[in-house]
C-alpha cells in the first residue's frame, strides 16, 4: 500500500518583528517595534523559505522607513521647542 500523497497547499501563519532600542539623551530612550504577520500558502519547504524571506526584506524595509520618519519628526519636534525656549535675539 502507497502512502497518499497530499498534493493540496500546506497554509502558515508567519510572524516576524523587528525591535530596537535607541538612547536619545541622558535618561532618554525610545524602542521602535515593527511587525508583520502573514498567512502563506506553500507546497513546498523551498516555496515556504522564498515566501518567509520576502516578508523579511519588506519587514526591513518597513522599519527602515518607518525609523526614519521617526527621527525625522522627533528632531522636528525638537528643532522647535529650542526656538521656543531660546527666541532669536535681533543683531546676531
Amino acid at each position: 500500500m502507497e502512502p497518499v500523497k497530499n498534493d493540496s497547499p500546506r497554509k502558515t501563519l508567519v510572524v516576524k518583528t523587528i525591535t530596537r532600542k535607541y538612547n536619545l539623551g541622558n535618561f532618554e530612550s525610545i524602542d521602535i517595534s515593527i511587525s508583520h504577520n502573514q498567512e502563506i500558502e506553500w507546497k513546498d519547504q523551498e516555496e515556504r523559505s522564498k515566501k518567509s524571506d520576502a516578508l523579511t526584506k519588506l519587514l526591513i524595509k518597513d522599519f527602515e522607513k518607518s525609523r526614519d520618519t521617526i527621527f525625522f519628526d522627533l528632531s522636528e519636534s525638537e528643532n522647535n521647542v529650542v526656538s521656543k525656549k531660546e527666541p532669536a535675539k535681533l543683531g546676531e
